[in-house]
């Protein structure tokens, strides 16, 4: 039994938390990549994509490269999204780009790892230009040394209901377990 409930456990737990980041990342199909930062010393590029109806929704991704040989102390940068349909403005996000602390030495420099944060989606769709203008917020400690605009076409949203069925499966399958281990403890506390 106890490895039904381990089993019921890891399931419910990989759909609670996978399945959605799954749709997050990987739904749908890429439009393109457009580099928006490419010398730091130049600053962002504006960029302008052309897009149709049929592509919404579109997801944004901002994709960052950090400096290599930089030594970070706080290890984050911050940076403004800001997208337009024909001057309308449209989405404003601010990116916090976060290095994992867990994976890297303090004493060590960057090591080129790409940071994805997204920057929302534009849904409903309007045929038109877009301009996406990026702009330098904060930066404490992580400099960039490129990035990369990233859309994604016809882009799903997680479905609440797998993702809730999921958490209540795992959270079962660990009840069932705790279950199981204190009805063995009980007659052995008896004897």
């Amino acid at each position: 039994m106890r490895a039904i409930f381990v089993a019921m456990i890891i399931a419910g737990f990989s759909l609670a938390l996978g399945y959605p980041w799954y749709m997050r990342h990987f739904t749908g199909s890429e439009i393109g990549r457009w580099v928006i930062l490419e010398n730091p010393a130049s600053g962002f590029i504006t960029k302008e994509v052309l897009l149709q109806e049929s592509d919404g929704p579109v997801r944004i991704f901002v994709d960052a490269t950090p400096l290599p040989g930089y030594v970070p102390v706080e290890r984050r940068s911050v940076i403004r999204l800001a997208v337009s349909r024909d001057g309308f403005p449209v989405l404003s996000e601010r990116l916090d780009f976060v290095a994992k602390s867990s994976s890297m030495n303090v004493d060590r420099p960057q090591n080129g790892d790409v940071l994805r944060q997204s920057a929302g989606d534009i849904d409903p769709v309007i045929k038109g230009n877009y301009s996406f203008r990026t702009v330098k917020g904060d930066i404490d400690g992580l400099r960039l040394s490129k990035a990369e605009l990233v859309l994604r076409r016809g882009a799903e949203e997680a479905d609440e209901t797998i993702t809730t069925i999921g958490l209540i499966m795992g959270v079962m399958g660990v009840y069932a377990l705790m279950r199981t281990r204190l009805r063995r403890r009980r007659p052995e506390a008896k004897h």
